[in-house]
């Protein structure tokens, strides 16, 4: 996974950001699965995505950070790419999660890492190796097992959230890289309000928008739920980025369907089917094993070149070390003395 240098790695903070951006996002899955009994798929989108933008336009509004809106604009064409994905992944989700069980289509999520680091391999030239594919096996056989006996049933809502999780996969990387220079109060608005002009120029001309039979306590779910979700869960998705490693967060979100689970049998009355369940472990073993090894080969590459050593000549003296900031000093320091010398020898 594409992991770009910190502005302010922090990971405390990271996982703190990620931990509670999951839990919020749990939440706004189950919020959706119970608007899904009212709301078409497309509408529910557009209606979830609408509400995000207006949530995080009034939060920008409220905190007199209007000017940040504006982005440089080299930066525009990401940031529509943003977008465009985040719409493809709503709408797939919604559509998925219709025909699945919610902890089900949680477990599935759990691909999202084995996507990117794919992503990275093809899109950032990263290196895959063999010690990857086992783990990416565990996680077959649990698709496998899940799926076991009633693929007639839930083969439609497996193609469609896989496919809703390579556009998420995408949109991580995307964020990745627009995060250091856009804050996560401004992206989390793009990322909303771009999506939703993307679905509404799909579903309007479609005739897909329906809200006829949608009463007013739905609405009051889909609203919360849009606040906790695709405002609040993604802006700290996107503000975990900035402290911590895209395959850090990826750790984090792995942990969906703990959370999923129990909020699907208080609020939906819905337990996964043994089979299911049994097969969501085989993906979340995996999935955590991946992803370890993932973080690990990251931290290893980071040691290598930490332990790098770069020489510095001048005149009389060679000089040996580690540090980047130090090594920034005492280039400068080196610099001046050699010109300082020249100046005398004239």
């Amino acid at each position: 996974m594409s992991d770009r240098p910190l502005h302010h790695s922090n990971p405390s903070r990271g996982f703190l950001y990620a931990l509670v951006s999951i839990i919020l996002l749990s939440s706004g899955f189950v919020a959706g699965k119970y608007a899904l009994g009212e709301f078409n798929p497309e509408t529910l989108s557009l209606v979830w995505a609408t509400a995000g933008a207006a949530y995080a336009l009034l939060f920008l509004l409220g905190r007199g950070s209007a000017r940040e809106l504006l982005i440089p604009r080299r930066l525009v064409a990401p940031v529509l790419g943003l977008g465009l994905v985040a719409g493809s992944a709503l709408m797939l989700t919604w559509a998925g999660l219709r025909l699945l069980d919610p902890t089900f289509a949680a477990f599935l999520w759990r691909f999202h890492p084995v996507v990117s680091i794919i992503l990275s391999f093809l899109l950032l030239g990263e290196r895959l190796t063999a010690w990857e594919l086992p783990p990416v096996a565990v996680m077959l056989v649990g698709v496998v097992t899940c799926t076991s006996g009633q693929w007639t049933i839930v083969g439609k809502g497996v193609i469609l959230v896989s496919v809703a999780v390579l556009f998420g996969a995408a949109q991580g990387l995307i964020a990745k890289v627009l995060a250091p220079d856009i804050h996560p109060r401004v992206l989390v608005f793009y990322r909303n309000a771009l999506a939703a002009i993307g679905i509404a120029a799909w579903i309007v001309p479609t005739g897909r928008l329906d809200l006829s039979e949608v009463h007013l306590e739905t609405w009051i779910v889909v609203l919360g739920g849009a606040a906790l979700g695709p405002f609040t869960g993604i802006m700290l998705f996107f503000a975990s980025l900035r402290y911590w490693e895209l395959s850090r967060s990826s750790v984090v979100q792995i942990t969906q369907p703990l959370f999923v689970l129990p909020m699907a049998v208080v609020f939906l009355h819905q337990v996964p089917k043994p089979l299911e369940l049994m097969g969501g472990i085989f993906i979340l073993a995996g999935a955590f094993w991946l992803t370890a090894l993932h973080v690990n080969r990251t931290r290893s590459a980071a040691r290598s070149r930490s332990v790098r050593f770069y020489v510095l000549k001048s005149e009389n003296f060679a000089l040996t070390f580690t540090c980047p900031a130090f090594r920034g000093w005492l280039r400068g320091r080196v610099q001046g003395m050699g010109r300082a010398r020249g100046g005398r020898r004239r």
